[in-house]
């Protein structure tokens, strides 16, 4: 049992992993053809995140510096997307009320930044 959180938005994301440290995922995650994305200008939030994906141009386009920053100031979260939308869980078991009321504003502010992005002309 495990508390996730799963956000639509109104654009197709490309598909990508987020997740606040490499190891056994990053394996994982290589298997399928993922790879390590660094985002230039931004050697703190490449050090302190693993982000990972087919597409990393795409990926890129959606990784703008508000949303960097935006990581980069809050709690660690895995974040995974599909074209769908994001999944978004922290720890594998129950939250606590207070870290359900933390998950769920992460995610409303996380879905506000990406939709004012995607909406400002950015194609993804």
């Amino acid at each position: 049992r495990m508390t996730m959180m799963v956000i639509n938005t109104q654009k197709n994301l490309p598909n990508f992993v987020l997740n606040k440290d490499e190891g056994i995922l990053e394996y994982l995650y290589n298997v399928n053809s993922y790879n390590d994305i660094k985002i230039d200008g931004y050697p703190d939030f490449s050090n302190r995140f693993y982000l990972s994906g087919q597409n990393g141009f795409a990926i890129k386009e959606l990784f703008t510096e508000e949303l960097i920053r935006f990581f980069e100031s809050n709690l660690y979260y895995h974040v995974e997307s599909s074209s769908k939308g994001l999944l978004i869980m922290n720890r594998e078991r129950l939250a606590s009320v207070e870290e359900l009321k933390r998950l769920i504003d992460f995610g409303n502010r996380l879905k506000q930044i990406i939709e004012e992005e995607t909406y400002a002309g950015i194609e993804i």
